[in-house]
């Protein structure tokens, strides 16, 4: 870089150096139009830096992904992963930061997800941009966040068909027009963490089919929609909260299988909805909250 600016003299704020294999761009375009297959990649790299473009983004219909990074900045997608047939692992020591689009897109249509971002992520673009969404088919889907995350739509999206979902957020998760935590799957257990979640939409939405939910978040805040909404069919429910503020229901837990453990050290405020509802299906019922404020039932609990 440095021979170039000087033998063009170039201004060297202008000339920057990316390293690209194949058909893995950081500036989001593939390198290989002939139609050729896309193989599993590794991108092991500093600072991305991109104002007018994507940050890193990474496809292969054949193999796993790899990414680690410093951090990344850009003003569409920060980090886009996508594999056909392979694991995403996407790990960044520092922050992500996306001005006009989504943070971290990784999704994997056979293999295991994992997004572990060190500092904090951010997606505030007026276009709706999403936090993280990691998405699997056939295998277990993790995100681990060492900051907070704050976005304009969804702030975590975390679902896999098969496999277990794991969401962990140091610290608070807000999502100014969209949900704070998405965490679903058909098959496998679900466990979300993180301190405060403020949210217009639903703030918290974990579900399985057979698999055990564990929910435990400091204070909740929804602006238009549900507090915590846990359901799973087969399996048991916990809940754990300092406090719950929504304007739908307040919590709303149903295990098909298992027992139910909702623990509330402070207040659940519901404004148009119900307060708390509880059903166990197969298994033991156990609420415990301070004062319920709420428009509709404060509190309904039943256990087949």
């Amino acid at each position: 870089v440095e021979a170039l600016v000087e033998r063009e003299a170039l201004p060297r704020a202008d000339v920057r150096a990316i390293v690209s294999p194949y058909r893995i761009c950081p500036l989001g375009a593939h390198i290989d139009h002939q139609g050729g297959e896309g193989l599993g990649r590794t991108i092991d790299t500093g600072t991305v830096l991109s104002n007018k473009g994507e940050g890193i983004s990474a496809e292969a219909k054949n193999g796993a992904i790899d990414i680690t990074v410093d951090s990344v900045t850009s003003e569409l997608d920060a980090i886009s992963a996508d594999a056909r047939n392979g694991a995403v692992a996407v790990t960044v020591d520092g922050a992500v930061t996306s001005y006009k689009g989504q943070a971290v897109l990784a999704a994997s249509l056979n293999g295991d997800v994992k997004v572990d971002i060190g500092s904090s992520v951010s997606a505030e673009g007026p276009d709706g941009g999403k936090g993280i969404e990691a998405t699997g088919a056939d295998g277990k889907v993790d995100v681990l966040v060492g900051g907070s995350v704050t976005a304009t739509g969804d702030a975590v999206v975390a679902t896999t068909q098969n496999g277990a979902v794991n969401v962990d957020v140091a610290t608070n998760v807000v999502s100014h027009e969209g949900a704070g935590i998405v965490a679903q799957t058909l098959s496998g257990d679900v466990t979300v963490k993180a301190d405060d979640v403020t949210s217009e939409l639903t703030a918290i939405d974990a579900s399985s089919n057979n698999g055990i939910i564990t929910v435990t978040v400091a204070d909740v805040l929804s602006g238009a929609g549900s507090g915590v909404i846990a359901h799973s069919k087969g399996n048991s429910v916990s809940v754990t909260l300092d406090s719950l503020v929504s304007q739908l229901d307040g919590i709303d837990v149903e295990a098909g299988g298992g027992s139910v453990v909702i623990d509330v050290e402070g207040t659940v405020t519901s404004y148009d909805g119900k307060g708390v509802y509880a059903e166990a299906g197969d298994g033991t019922l156990d609420v415990t909250t301070g004062a319920i404020t709420s428009k509709l039932d404060a509190l309904y609990a039943y256990s087949s």
